[in-house]
């Protein structure tokens, strides 16, 4: 298991910024019939989306097309039906929500990863430490050069 993958395992989204999705608008429109925060449900889960579509320059246009007009294929066999009961601002309203916890989720991940790897680095420098000492301890009882 790489370190990155234990990064990206270990962080988890704060619990704002889905409560934010998770607020009154999304739920009058039942984007949580189909969609929970962590697990499949009918649809993908809302961080599963998020991550995929984190740092793509076009992902709020292409979110909102796919609200309003469905899709078919992109997460399975399971076609999502267009909201066309949502209107433009809407559906920017919860894609926009989605990149904002998936910039979350990014930047949390980003530190996570630096805590990890000083915490590597911090550790290595130690056990070389340690290495030389025994080696000096080895080198004065043996009489030979480290």
């Amino acid at each position: 298991m790489t370190l990155k993958w234990v990064c990206l395992m270990s962080s988890l989204l704060p619990v704002a910024a889905w409560a934010q999705f998770q607020g009154a608008p999304a739920s009058s429109k039942a984007c949580l019939a189909c969609h929970q925060v962590d697990t499949r449900r009918v649809g993908p889960p809302l961080r599963s989306v998020a991550e995929r579509y984190a740092g793509q320059p076009q992902a709020m246009d292409y979110l909102v097309n796919k609200v309003l007009h469905g899709s078919r294929g992109d997460w399975g066999a399971v076609p999502m039906p267009a909201q066309s009961q949502l209107s433009e601002a809407q559906a920017q309203e919860r894609a926009a929500s989605l990149r904002a916890a998936a910039r979350l989720h990014e930047e949390r991940v980003r530190r996570e990863s630096e805590r990890v790897l000083m915490e590597h680095e911090q550790r290595r420098d130690e056990i070389r430490a340690h290495l030389a000492h025994i080696r000096a301890t080895l080198a004065s009882l043996t009489g030979r050069t480290p």
